[in-house]
Parts: C-alpha cells; structure tokens; sequence
C-alpha cells in the first residue's frame, strides 16, 4: 500500500497535531490568528479538523518563521533544507535518509496520480 509506515502521518496534518506542536514550542493558536489577522475562533475551528489545508498549514509556518517541514519535524535545525524542482532533489542537514526516502516516495505518488488524472482526462476527451 504505502512505501513507508508512516508515510500516511507525513501527508496528512491534522489540526490537533498542529496544535500541539505549536504548544511545545510556546506558541498559542490566539497568538497565530492575532499574526494571520483572523480571530481566534475561525482559527480554532479551522484546526478541528483531521486534514489540515496546505495554505492553512504554509501560513501557520510563515507567521512563525517555519518552513511547512517544522511540523512533519524535517528541517528544524538551523541550515536544514528540502527543496524540489526540474527533477532535481536536495536535502541538507543531519539525519535525512529516511526523509529522503520518505520524500521522493510522495514524488512518485504524485507522479502516478498525475499521470492517472491525465489518463482520465484523454478518455473523457474522447468520447
């Protein structure tokens, strides 16, 4: 099924996650909403639910000057990296083998999902 156990924690972030993460590094969901510009509520209610959006997640990272890896735990020591572009990968810190791994797995699940809606596309175009 997945390439890797936890490869189902890494693409998915769940409110509750997030929220506990920011609470271990002394950061309040009120003080987050206070830097987005949203009251607290709407971002309470955002963060209740188990699939967290991407942008919620790129915001939340940027208003705390995070990269959105800080919360899979990726990247959180000074000089860290991940990036990705013209099928070329670079990662750079300590630690990163199975990241790595984990990484370029989520690639090749986004390629075959890709190529799968692409297939739908054809047929659908076809008829």
């Amino acid at each position: 099924m997945y390439p890797h156990p936890n490869l189902y924690n890494i693409v998915i972030m769940k409110g509750i996650e997030i929220k506990r993460i920011l609470s271990e590094n002394g950061v309040s969901v009120a003080h987050i909403a206070r830097l987005l510009g949203l009251s607290q509520q709407n971002l309470s209610a955002a963060l209740q639910k188990d699939d967290i959006r991407t942008g919620l997640l790129e915001d939340i990272a940027g208003a705390i000057g995070k990269d959105v890896p800080f919360f899979y735990g990726v990247g959180t020591s000074a000089g860290s990296a991940l990036a990705s572009g013209d099928n070329s990968t670079a990662v750079a810190g300590n630690n990163n083998r199975v990241n790595t791994e984990r990484f370029v797995n989520l690639l090749a699940k986004k390629d075959e999902q890709i190529d799968r809606l692409l297939s739908i596309i054809e047929s659908l175009s076809n008829k």
